[in-house]
């Protein structure tokens, strides 16, 4: 491979954080290479986890010059490492890096998790039932000696962009107060997916579930959203879970994603506690990621739609949990049943 110019810094030496991308580009080859389905992973159970990047510098690359990338995994439990080398064609080292990834099983499917731990080298956390997805995460994220600085909490859909790893920690270290970092997430057709959202509430959330599917131009929708500006770095209210870099003293610090929470709404909660904790959730659209979603939604939308309003529900409870605002709890549960019904009886229709 050959070094491009504008990889490169002030000094013409290759910038550190290209290095990073070097090596996440060698590790998404190599497992191509095995063809390794991530949207069939997520179906069967199976989330993997980035717990852990090391990269040492050595001999600087400079533009125009040519280089081999070279990776080898190990397991080290209970994690998968990959052993990546940037080398110089004279076999001269330019960096050495260490990523540690650990794979949580959420289903059933043994012998698929473990042929695809066997191809990444990775030791796989099971946990004997499927815990949802951000207990998962938490169960991944403490496994015995994934102890990185930094986490990321990703679906096995999503496929990043070039360099977007490193996009997101290179803006991180502008953000010391920084708890979650979101990239823009981009569906298979290319559209932007609104990740960066404010935290729902009484009227714009509402008006958000009430006219979305009918008039997603509505202004209640629009407010909900209007923390994606795709033009620049800045704090949001939360975002989505498809993909986060996770500092890690902020994610232990707030305990993790809530256990309360199996599916949907785990990764709202988890803006809500690193707000009250002082962290903030800041969207890095620089960074872009594409996440082919779908597939849970189009097998079973019932159990999906229901789960997404118990979930909902739930989240709304902890925000209006006062004692003088049990009507109105109740009132949005009521609410949210009926959406619920009405969505439910569509998508039967839609299958038919």
């Amino acid at each position: 491979m050959k070094v491009r110019d504008y990889e490169c810094d002030l000094q013409g030496v290759v910038n550190n954080a290209n290095y990073q991308h070097y090596m996440e580009h060698t590790r998404h080859e190599f497992l191509e290479s095995l063809g390794v389905n991530f949207g069939k992973m997520h179906e069967d159970g199976l989330d993997a986890f980035v717990t852990k990047v090391s990269i040492s510098y050595k001999k600087s690359l400079r533009s125009g010059d040519h280089y081999r990338s070279a990776l080898r995994c190990a397991m080290r439990a209970p994690k998968l490492v990959f052993y990546q080398d940037i080398l110089h064609l004279d076999g001269s080292l330019a960096a050495r890096g260490e990523v540690e990834c650990v794979i949580v099983d959420n289903g059933r499917e043994r012998e698929t998790v473990d042929s695809v731990a066997r191809a990444y080298g990775a030791t796989v956390v099971r946990p004997g039932r499927n815990l949802g997805y951000g207990v998962a995460a938490n169960r991944g994220v403490a496994a015995p000696g994934a102890r990185g600085e930094w986490v990321v909490v990703v679906n096995p859909d999503v496929v990043f962009m070039p360099g977007s790893i490193d996009d997101l920690v290179r803006a991180a270290q502008s953000w010391p107060r920084g708890g979650a970092f979101g990239p823009l997430i981009r569906d298979a057709e290319g559209e932007v997916y609104p990740s960066a959202r404010r935290f729902p509430r009484l009227v714009s959330g509402a008006g958000h579930a009430l006219l979305s599917g009918v008039w997603p131009g509505n202004p209640f929708s629009s407010a909900y959203r209007e923390n994606a500006d795709p033009t620049r770095a800045h704090a949001v209210d939360w975002l989505s879970g498809a993909c986060l870099l996770l500092r890690r003293e902020a994610f232990d610090d707030v305990g993790g994603f809530d256990a309360s929470y199996f599916m949907f709404f785990e990764d709202t909660q988890l803006g809500e506690q690193l707000a009250a904790a002082g962290w903030q959730s800041v969207y890095i659209p620089q960074a872009e990621v594409v996440h082919e979603q779908g597939a849970s939604w189009r097998d079973r939308p019932e159990s999906m739609l229901r789960a997404h309003h118990r979930s909902a529900a739930h989240y709304l409870d902890g925000v209006y949990a006062r004692p003088y605002q049990a009507p109105l709890r109740w009132a949005l549960r009521s609410g949210l049943r009926i959406r619920e019904e009405v969505q439910v009886r569509i998508a039967r229709r839609q299958v038919r």
